[in-house]
């Protein structure tokens, strides 16, 4: 039954990519998942819950956390320029902070010497 309901959820996985990549990643993604499900499973009849259970679980973790991963890439990618922008704007703000602190703080070092 688990085997069943694992098949069913990882055959359209559903990723906003190539469907090249997408079998790909689930060949990776299913190699982790086995890895992971054999060494918690305890072996036998029980075990053999454990496994599936433990496989789906974990398979479905990963997915979601790829197709996150991939949403925020393919949004930024799609907006690179106000990414870009808004980097840039970032680091002249660090640089302009940077230099106002270690001005301040010679400021303080040399008050103190004196």
């Amino acid at each position: 039954m688990l085997k069943f309901l694992y098949t069913i959820i990882t055959s359209p996985l559903g990723l906003p990519i190539d469907p090249i990549w997408e079998y790909i990643i689930l060949l990776v993604v299913g190699e982790v998942v086995h890895e992971i499900a054999y060494w918690v499973s305890p072996g036998g009849k029980f075990g053999s819950i454990v496994y599936w259970a433990t496989k789906l679980l974990v398979f479905v973790a990963i997915w979601a956390i790829l197709y996150g991963i991939i949403a925020v890439i393919k949004f930024v990618i799609s907006h690179w320029i106000w990414f870009t922008i808004v980097g840039i704007l970032l680091l002249i703000v660090a640089i302009i902070w940077i230099t106002v602190h270690k001005a301040k703080l010679k400021k303080i070092t040399t008050q103190r010497t004196n």
